[in-house]
């Protein structure tokens, strides 16, 4: 047996510096709903390896924030109400509650020493100061307890005073005054100490009278200061012991109990935690004991020793160790086997696994059942397969109740792939398979490579999955829905072009999605001919080369050196005598098609550019003539007006009719119609049309001859 009790005060270690070197010293004083830095005297820009905050609630010390070189961990209980400055490590509490008064804690290792430091944070509320931490403080029955105050030495105690609440009156402790003098009640006399510089009461030792709540009064300097806090005394831990009980379905029952005030169990094998999965390990608390059981034992189950440990705030206490054999069944003779325990199948198909399972003679099988593993909330679960709706009407059990434990799972799903385990139950034991059955799932994806070709060039096919499918597989493949035969490489021609699909032989009800394959026709291969009378002489170099078909004699492709290659005679190439060599020559025209198509981008874009060019030009040249119109039609206007009425007789007058038969040209004749509005033949009648002369008819009066 072995107790824990923890020490946050006089804690010693060895190369350890432990005093306020670290914090300044206190109190902090601060005010309820307001923020409040707790300061330090360091800078953790030093080789440190961690600075902590802690806070003393009660008998408990509670982790504030961690701070390391490579980022920060605050503890839930304060997320969102603290500020950490990793540069001097500053603790900001934000908005202050009456809870939060008390004593905090620093802690600062660095590769050499640790640093440790203490101050108090006072709270002042709606009228007064709060005396006391947040409590409750727990403490073990037959120990002495402190209650901790708040006063600083720097305060100047003059009194105090110390009440504990019995549930039907208030009792005074102990009171002193500025003489130190004490005031003991009957009860408490040699049982209780107060410090007269910081007001700590020291009780002790405690039974389970001294429960409940406790308050104090104290005067300062600054006034009355009050608190309230609540000691809860617990019963030391004592007798945890392990006893076991095997029950009528093979299942094994570890119960452990133990003594003591609010317990905490766990259970270890050796020094590894036993969990529970709620199938085949079960753990069940209550206030005095725990419960751990064991379905289905089996020899193997629990080999080294069990521990029971139960705990709590104050003190840990372990079981002697408990060894459990099972005896009479040899292992060998229980087992679950699977024939292919990496299984791929094709989404949508069915899947089979073989199994097998054995037991010693005398057993009888009465029930098995096959389960899927999940990972859930608090572990690894099994799940039995007859339980989920998900496989319903899809699980079909095809083994027995003697050796064959195969499984046929329908109509496959992405929720399927998993981990499968198998059980069996006799009428004294239960088995369940140690290893597990993994199904990977797999869909079909056709692939024509390339998927755009022309007559005569190859085309690859492929059909892909993303797992090896279990047993032999022979792919087959299908156009437009109906069966091909073709080789995985073979050459494209009109009649193969349509959708293609890949499905595996025997499972055709499966298959892939879709793939088009695109043939385009060729046209008849045009024929190059090189014509010389000998491929060594000079002529040979200067030869022809002809495009040419069998139904014309000559083509727009045809490069000539002399006029003999355009005789019918050259151009049909039926004279034995010439080089005769006929190449197809669809890459020559490939490239052809490629230079003309550019040819023709470069002449769309140069009859745009010369549209657009004419229509400025246009517009320029109207926006000129009515200029000049304009200008031309105002000075006729004041020619009239000064020369009035024209005498017929006169033959120096310009407007005599016959100067009108001279050449001349009309501006109306120079605008097109779509300006027309805008000429002086458009001015109200009266106006005289306007007339540029070619040749000028003026004279002067008084010198025509």
């Amino acid at each position: 047996m072995s107790k824990i009790t923890e020490q946050f005060y006089s804690v010693k270690f060895s190369g350890h510096c432990a005093g306020q070197d670290l914090l300044p010293d206190g109190p902090v004083e601060a005010i309820v709903k307001k923020n409040v830095t707790l300061e330090t005297l360091v800078d953790l820009t030093e080789n440190f390896t961690k600075f902590a905050w802690s806070f003393h609630r009660g008998s408990e010390l509670v982790p504030i924030i961690t701070i390391t070189p490579t980022g920060d961990t605050v503890a839930q209980s304060y997320q969102g109400r603290v500020l950490v400055n990793r540069t001097n490590g500053f603790l900001t509490l934000i908005k202050v509650e009456a809870r939060d008064r008390g004593y905090y804690y620093a802690t600062m290792q660095t590769s050499e020493l640790v640093k440790t430091g203490e101050t108090m944070l006072r709270v002042l509320g709606s009228r007064e100061w709060y005396g006391l931490p947040e409590g409750p403080v727990d403490a073990v029955s037959g120990n002495y307890v402190t209650f901790q105050t708040l006063i600083a030495p720097e305060d100047k105690l003059s009194a105090i005073a110390w009440f504990f609440n019995n549930g039907s009156e208030l009792i005074r402790v102990v009171a002193a005054n500025e003489q130190r003098e004490n005031f003991v009640s009957e009860g408490y006399w040699g049982r209780v100490t107060i410090n007269h510089t910081n007001g700590f009461l020291t009780l002790g030792p405690l039974s389970a009278k001294d429960n409940g709540e406790y308050f104090v009064n104290i005067w300062t300097a600054k006034g009355l200061m009050t608190g309230d806090t609540t000691l809860q005394v617990l019963e030391p831990i004592s007798n945890v012991t392990v006893r076991t009980n095997v029950s009528e379905t093979s299942a094994v029952v570890l119960t452990c109990s133990a003594n003591g005030s609010f317990l905490k169990f766990s259970w270890t094998n050796g020094t590894t935690p036993i969990t529970a999965d709620n199938t085949w390990l079960t753990i069940k608390d209550e206030s005095t004991f725990s419960t751990l059981t064991i379905s289905g034992i089996q020899a193997s189950d629990l080999t080294g020793q069990i521990y029971c440990t139960a705990g709590n705030k104050l003190e840990v206490e372990k079981s002697s160790p408990f060894n459990l054999s099972v005896i009479g069944k040899p292992r060998a003779a229980w087992s679950v086997t699977f024939e292919n325990r990496d299984t791929c199948a094709l989404k949508g198909s069915s899947v089979q696994f073989r199994c097998s399972y054995d037991y010693p003679d005398g057993e009888t099988v009465h029930k098995t059942e096959w389960f899927k593993g999940q990972n859930k909330v608090g572990g690894w679960k099994r799940a039995a397969l007859s339980s989920l709706s998900s496989y319903k009407n899809r699980v079909k059990y095809i083994g027995d109740q003697e050796h064959n434990c195969s499984l046929e799972i329908k109509d496959l799903q992405d929720s399927d792939a998993g981990y499968y385990y198998f059980r069996f139950d006799t009428q004294t034991y239960g088995w369940r398979s140690k290893g597990s059955v993994h199904l990977s799932l797999t869909g079909l994806t056709a692939r024509l490579r390339p998927y755009r070709v022309k007559e005569g060039q190859n085309v690859t096919l492929k059909c892909d999955v993303s797992c090896t499918l279990s047993g032999p597989t022979r792919i087959v493949w299908f156009r437009n829905g109906h069966p091909v035969n073709k080789p995985l490489l073979f050459q494209a021609s009109a009649e193969d072009a349509g959708n293609y699909t890949c499905a595996v032989e025997g499972r055709e009800s499966v298959r892939s999605d879709p793939v088009f394959l695109h043939v385009q026709s060729s046209p008849p291969a045009p024929v190059i001919t090189v014509l010389s009378d000998s491929p060594f002489t000079p002529e040979a170099e200067e030869g022809e080369l002809s495009t040419v078909s069998s139904h014309a004699t000559t083509s727009a492709y045809t490069l000539t050196s002399s006029p003999a290659t355009t005789s019918s005679h050259t151009s049909t190439s039926s004279d034995t005598r010439y080089g005769d060599t006929r190449l197809n020559c669809q890459n020559v025209l490939d490239i052809q098609s490629t230079w003309f198509e550019k040819l023709q981008t470069e002449l769309k874009e140069m009859q745009l550019s010369f549209e657009r060019s004419l229509r400025q030009m246009e517009s320029r040249t109207h926006s000129l003539l009515w200029s000049v119109s304009r200008r031309l039609e105002r000075v006729t206007e004041a020619r009239g007006r000064n020369s009035g009425p024209s005498d017929p007789s006169d033959p120096s007058d310009p407007s005599d009719p016959s100067d009108q038969a001279k050449t001349f040209i009309s501006l109306r004749s120079l605008l097109p119609r779509s300006v027309s509005a805008v000429t002086p033949s458009s001015k109200p009648p009266g106006h005289r049309s306007v007339n540029l002369h070619v040749r000028s008819q003026h004279v002067r009066r008084g010198n025509h001859s």
